[in-house]
């Protein structure tokens, strides 16, 4: 399911790129090197791999080093995306109340995670306040993109829902201080689908008519937004 491997760079949390997005942002030096000593780094999943499945005990959480993670429910008849993680993102959230996972976590991509065993983490929480803190302020980011999703599909524009997708990929982008405006998706055009409620042909032929009127450029996998203004007008959102 999984296999270790050495990163091609191993740093610790106080010299990582993601430190300042990540779980230990607001921690001391000294913090941070407590920190350090709980984290199980090394951990690589391949493309389609299984990070945990819906029912599973809840043991760690995950922050995202590189790739991507799409999680997921099914039923009896379906499969439902609900959530894509990006770099400097924490998985695993969903099981903290109920001590199992409420959904399935896969990996789009070749994907690099640093694993945070929770009983460890919550010992930690009790010596270092500031990491509550913060462990707070993620949760409740995580809240905010459940209402973001929400928010997506409750427009029954399939022009709006891809445009608030694009939108909000990109301010996730922004907020690692990485470009706004040109960046990878990682998700297939079918993931992408699934998770907007919408079908293939419906957002492939999205796609085509951003790029056709010029309001995103396409490159393989590079989204490049050249009009951000009509962009937001069709999502329907004020730019900031």
């Amino acid at each position: 399911m999984k296999k270790n491997a050495k990163f091609k760079d191993i740093v610790d949390c106080k010299h990582c790129g993601l430190h300042d997005i990540c779980l230990p942002v607001s921690l001391s030096s000294a913090d941070l090197d407590l920190f350090d000593n709980i984290i199980k780094r090394k951990t690589i999943f391949e493309k389609n791999k299984i990070i945990y499945n819906y029912g599973d005990n809840f043991k760690s959480i995950y922050a995202i080093k590189s790739g991507s993670i799409k999680t997921i429910k099914t039923d009896a008849k379906n499969t439902q995306i609900i959530g894509f993680y990006l770099p400097g993102e924490l998985l695993g959230l969903d099981a903290i109340s109920s001590n199992r996972h409420s959904c399935s976590a896969i990996a789009i991509e070749t994907t690099a995670l640093c694993e945070i065993p929770f009983a460890a983490l919550d010992e930690m929480v009790i010596k270092i306040p500031g990491l509550g803190r913060q462990l707070i302020k993620i949760m409740s980011r995580e809240k905010e993109s459940d209402e973001i999703r929400m928010t997506i599909l409750s427009h029954n524009s399939a022009k709006t829902r891809l445009a608030r997708f694009l939108i909000n990929l990109s301010n996730r982008f922004s907020n690692r201080s990485l470009s706004k405006k040109s960046f990878k998706i990682s998700m297939s055009r079918i993931d992408t689908a699934n998770y907007l409620g919408l079908a293939l042909e419906t957002v492939s032929r999205i796609f085509s008519t951003f790029k056709q009127d010029k309001i995103i450029n396409i490159d393989n996998k590079i989204i490049t937004i050249l009009n951000g203004k009509q962009l937001y007008k069709i999502g329907q959102i004020t730019q900031q």
